[in-house]
């Protein structure tokens, strides 16, 4: 359909924007046990907006993935890799 290559990309984005919001996290959370918080206050805003803006895609993905246009029947794996 029309809407397979937007939907796809704001998809990527937003895998993107979880994947380093994930790393910045991790990072934040090494800065604070290491006790170096002028640092971990510096990446934790960072991390704080990575964070909001994935909640917000992760939203908007689930919502057009199961409301907007919710799937048909899925199957297994195995079946999907032999074309069944």
């Amino acid at each position: 359909t029309a809407w397979k290559v937007p939907y796809v990309i704001f998809l990527l984005f937003h895998i993107v924007l979880s994947t380093s919001a994930a790393i910045f996290g991790v990072i934040t959370l090494f800065l604070a046990f290491s006790q170096r918080f002028a640092a971990h206050r510096k990446w934790g805003r960072v991390t704080a907006a990575f964070w909001l803006a994935t909640a917000v895609t992760g939203v908007v993905v689930y919502l057009l993935l199961y409301i907007v246009f919710p799937g048909g029947h899925t199957g297994s794996l195995p079946n999907a890799v032999i074309n069944r």
